[in-house]
């Protein structure tokens, strides 16, 4: 594997001096999970997504084969082993949003930014002996290839294979037309898939499935495993050294008294997921030292990893990841329950017991690292209180019937980055409310922050409460995390919240939306790149320029979602700005304003898009909506739904939030609406300037977002060679 992923990344350092936009892809069979005496295409990938991690990340994709099963055409009953688990044996047509879920998952995600290319390349289904009845079902084969990969955003392309029945393919018949090159019903398929006729022609092998609708062949990915573990020390198994463990605060505390002192961990309870590869922790020491982790039993030194970790100073705590993804794809570490570590805190202190360690918060993660959480109320843990959840309108509401009431949060999904200290929310109470927020898995006064007094108030206000001191002193932050919020100390309260998010409580008057091709249902989505001359002819020789995004229409519920907002929106921010062409009247454009995604949270806006052929700018007031739902703040989606058009085709330019009502006639006008900052490319990067905070993104010459930032001042930001956009400027880095 270390051989096949040098491979690539030679090949992409070599293509892409010629093309920058070149992907290179990995190539992968339907054997998903299933080792088969080797690797499975699911562990290749994740050792592709590691190497990266620890050597460097470049653009690379997965070109993938989901061959049937056993290569009858009816798929739906004898791909058996083909089912709808993040650890299926095999991917084929039948549960292709397992591979699209990998795929959409940002720590697999290029710099846990961009979502790679996932191309089905080389799939069919076999159509037997080419009598009528197998002919039949390798048509509904087709259209079931076709309706499931619409559906899972994680796919970006698709191509049957073969186009006739090849004789060299041992008896295969897996072509769109027969040896004589006769089309086969599958051909006729093909042909509608994607066209204003894609109703009409396959839905008759709706019948020949046996279903009633394409709703019944999505299915959600169930997840088999945990996805964070916490790792705990057996104080009973020390080896030449000391440890004492401090309940209030989570910390071990080890004291050297040999040359090889050594620990073993508690058996982990349950297996953990294959995507969890990174182990984190936070610690402190007196000295350098090796931390060495075995993960056989009896341990091997071939079996083993070592962290170097150097000397801290005061009370300063240092947190590290480390990828143990190799050595968990050779031991089969943690794939069971009862698995256990060996670590051992240096080597050769000669019992002078000089080395005092201490480590806390052990965990085995994803590795991801955000800085936005959005927070959510566990229901079932409430504590004194009795909690509901108006799942239409995003609200908790809290009733105590205790004089010690609480409610624990969900668990955070990734590690928080440094940044996210602050945890906004707003609130409604019938009296004044001592609010205590606790940081488990220990809810002590040692792991707690107590803000200023919340103020009964029938209306919604926003509350910002920092969360750093805890964070710094407790090491809280990591994925699986979570707190426990008391709303005071008095029975009878209700307490109401809403929009509970972790991030840095930035706010911002101006922030450019990106659509996320995550998340589209019934639409082609693609960024849309032009290449011109100066004077606006047409030169497929001349740079790329950024255009926006492509939108085709192919269903009757059309709709895209937004990137989450990386910071919140000001309270005058209320105007979202959209400059589009249309070959339809858009009508009604409705809008949905996320999280959750019900229709209580939506609204229609008739006759604001009409059909255009000239770039056209339009503003759409959102105050309403903002108010009535606290919409704006980190981590909130915008969902764009187009009509029900079929077949219409909408180019987007430009989507963004301001507090103006500006509209300008030329759509190249809207990028410097307040003429308040400058951006320019230099060697190693770009150069930003602005007098107030504002967000950024920087384009690659394919529409793909490399680098998000808000500035405030001047601000570097460090990019590869090459050619960039961003607010319609090109950006050269030399």
């Amino acid at each position: 594997m270390d051989h096949y992923e040098r491979s690539m990344r030679l090949a992409s350092n070599i293509v892409r001096q010629y093309d920058p936009n070149a992907y290179i892809l990995a190539s992968f069979t339907s054997s998903w999970a299933d080792t088969n005496g080797g690797f499975s295409a699911k562990q290749m990938m994740e050792l592709l997504v590691n190497f990266g991690n620890a050597e460097g990340d470049y653009r690379w994709g997965i070109a993938a084969h989901p061959y049937p099963q056993d290569f009858w055409p009816n798929l739906w009953e004898h791909d058996t082993q083909a089912t709808y688990s993040e650890n299926a044996k095999y991917v084929s047509f039948k549960n292709l949003e397992v591979i699209s879920d990998w795929m959409l998952r940002r720590e697999h995600y290029y710099k846990g930014q961009e979502k790679r290319i996932l191309f089905l390349s080389e799939n069919g289904a076999n159509s037997m002996d080419n009598s009528a009845k197998n002919l039949q079902l390798q048509a509904a084969a087709a259209a079931w290839a076709w309706k499931k990969t619409q559906a899972n955003a994680g796919i970006d392309g698709i191509m049957w294979h073969n186009w006739w029945d090849n004789p060299e393919e041992g008896g295969l018949h897996l072509g769109l037309r027969d040896q004589n090159k006769n089309p086969k019903p599958s051909w006729y398929v093909w042909q509608a898939a994607g066209t204003s006729r894609e109703s009409e022609v396959l839905d008759p092998y709706l019948s020949t499935i046996g279903i009633s609708d394409w709703g019944a062949i999505h299915h959600y990915v169930e997840k088999t495993d945990a996805e964070f573990m916490r790792i705990e020390l057996n104080r009973n198994t020390t080896s030449g050294m000391t440890c004492q463990f401090q309940d209030y605060s989570q910390i071990y505390t080890v004291t050297a008294n040999s040359d090889d002192p050594q620990i073993q961990t508690v058996a982990s309870s349950q297996p953990l997921s294959s995507n969890s590869n990174v182990m984190a922790f936070e610690y402190q020491s007196n000295k350098n030292l090796d931390l060495q982790f075995f993960f056989t039993d009896p341990p091997s030194e071939n079996l083993s990893l070592t962290s170097s970790l150097s000397a801290t100073t005061g009370n300063e705590w240092k947190r590290v990841y480390v990828n143990i993804a190799g050595m968990r794809a050779i031991t089969g570490a943690f794939n069971n329950a009862g698995s256990k570590l060996r670590i051992d805190p240096g080597r050769g202190w000669n019992a002078d017991n000089t080395l005092n360690f201490k480590i806390r918060h052990l965990c085995i993660t994803n590795g991801g690292v955000s800085d936005i959480d959005a927070q959510g109320l566990n229901a079932e843990s409430a504590i004194q209180s009795t909690v509901t959840d108006d799942t239409d309108r995003g609200v908790y509401t809290i009733r105590t019937t205790g004089t010690d009431p609480g409610v624990y949060s969900n668990r955070l999904r990734a590690n928080l980055s440094a940044k996210a200290d602050k945890l906004l929310f707003e609130y409604q109470s019938s009296s004044d409310v001592d609010m205590h927020i606790y940081f488990c898995d220990e809810a002590t006064q040692y792991r707690m922050v107590q803000p200023a007094t919340l103020p009964a108030t029938n209306s919604w206000k926003r509350a910002v409460v920092d969360l750093s001191p805890v964070i710094k002193n407790s090491g809280w932050g990591f994925h699986g995390d979570y707190l426990r919020i008391d709303p005071g100390y008095n029975s009878g309260v209700t307490f109401k919240m809403r929009n509970l998010v972790i991030c840095d409580a930035s706010f911002v008057s101006e922030y450019p939306l990106v659509l996320d091709n995550r998340d589209t249902h019934d639409l082609v989505f693609s960024r849309d790149s032009r290449a011109e001359n100066a004077d606006g002819t047409s030169d497929s020789a001349a740079p790329l320029q950024y255009d926006g995004w492509a939108i085709s229409t192919i269903g009757s519920d059309p709709f895209v979602l937004t990137n989450p907002l990386m910071c919140s929106l000001n309270d005058e921010a209320s105007k979202l700005h959209i400059v589009y062409k249309s070959d339809v009247n858009i009508s009604p454009l409705e809008l949905f304003f996320l999280d959750p995604m019900t229709q209580t949270r939506a609204k229609k806006y008739y006759d604001v898009m009409p059909a255009t052929d000239e770039w056209k700018h339009i503003v759409i007031d959102i105050a309403d909506m903002r108010r009535e739902f606290g919409w704006g703040y980190a981590g909130n989606v915008l969902r764009l739904d187009f009509a029900n058009n079929i077949g219409s085709n909408i180019r987007i330019q430009s989507l963004y939030i301001n507090d103006s009502d500006d509209t300008c006639d030329n759509a190249e006008e809207f990028t410097d609406l307040h003429n308040t900052w400058n951006m320019f490319g230099t060697t190693g990067g770009v150069n930003i300037v602005s007098e107030s905070p504002r967000p950024f993104i920087i384009y690659n010459t394919i529409g793909i977002p490399v680098a998000r930032v808000t500035v405030e001042g001047r601000k570097f930001v460090p990019l590869p060679r090459g050619i960039y956009l961003s607010h319609g400027k090109k950006l050269i880095v030399n």
